[in-house]
């Protein structure tokens, strides 16, 4: 996450997030990475930006 931080761990501006995931050996590596904005269609980018201030829910989903 990047923005201009607040206190608590909030931010006060928009940020920038990327996602990645790990599957340590010996697994069967990542296929895919899916994320959720507030309950809105599963995405599987790695990277999203939230320019409004607001709260968000933001779930990391498997297949």
């Amino acid at each position: 996450m990047s923005g201009i931080a607040g206190n608590n761990g909030w931010y006060r501006s928009g940020v920038d997030a990327s996602l990645s995931a790990l599957d340590p050996d010996p697994g069967s590596g990542v296929q895919a990475i899916y994320h959720q904005l507030n309950n809105q269609p599963v995405q599987t980018s790695t990277s999203f930006s939230i320019a409004a201030l607001r709260h968000l829910r933001v779930a990391l989903c498997g297949p």
